[in-house]
């Protein structure tokens, strides 16, 4: 699924983090679009200069001007996962972005304890997730692992978690993650300052493709 159609499928309280993202850099064009400044915060309105944003962030200043946009969103997901060391040797984008969910994922569970780890184990995550009204997921499917990992990184970007979703599995795991992201970006900053734009926006995109697909596949992916 493009990246415009998986915007275009969410709703303005999931599309809200990836604006609350893309408008926090000085270097943002987003806030100065007309659409924007006439429709926020009805997101839904003007997704086309969502994904234009991103795919600008995605792309150094060198690259966009010739062109006058941002590399192709694929690009930016490969870029990211090479950056954090993942294989991005598939076709379908979705692949790569949640190779990266899980190398993040994985990754904040290496520092926590036993009794940490013991918490958010399959049986508990999906009792947390049912305590929040997900009646029919598919635990085994990407959208409970890529809604923690989305949920750390607006925690410990935007200072809130997304969607309203609580509980003890999901907020324990919401400081290993900020931990995580923190030091990817200490790890790569070398590298641009725009990757702690893109990190997260991959990650909630991620996040809303599952969703969409798990509202199709079982119904209550909320």
């Amino acid at each position: 699924m493009e990246l415009v159609r998986v915007l275009r499928e969410s709703s303005n309280e999931d599309l809200g983090p990836l604006v609350s993202y893309l408008t926090k850099p000085i270097t943002e064009t987003l806030s100065k679009e007309a659409k924007y400044q006439r429709y926020y915060p009805d997101h839904a309105k003007y997704v086309d200069q969502i994904a234009h944003e991103i795919r600008l962030f995605g792309g150094s200043t060198f690259v966009n001007k010739p062109r006058g946009e941002g590399p192709p969103y694929k690009e930016i997901v490969q870029d990211v996962a090479t950056k954090l060391g993942v294989d991005c040797d598939y076709d379908l984008v979705e692949r790569v972005e949640m190779k990266i969910i899980e190398e993040i994922f994985d990754r904040s569970l290496k520092g926590m304890s036993d009794k940490k780890k013991e918490e958010i184990k399959k049986e508990e995550i999906q009792k947390a997730f049912k305590e929040e009204g997900a009646k029919n997921l598919d635990f085994s499917a990407g959208y409970p692992m890529a809604l923690l990992v989305a949920n750390g990184i607006a925690k410990k970007v935007l200072g809130r978690v997304i969607g309203g979703i609580g509980g003890r599995v999901i907020t324990s795991l919401a400081g290993p993650i900020g931990w995580v992201i923190t030091g990817i970006w200490t790890a790569i900053s070398i590298a641009g300052p725009a990757y702690r734009v893109t990190i997260p926006c991959v990650c909630h995109v991620a996040y809303l493709r599952q969703k969409i697909q798990a509202r199709k596949d079982f119904g209550d992916g909320e």
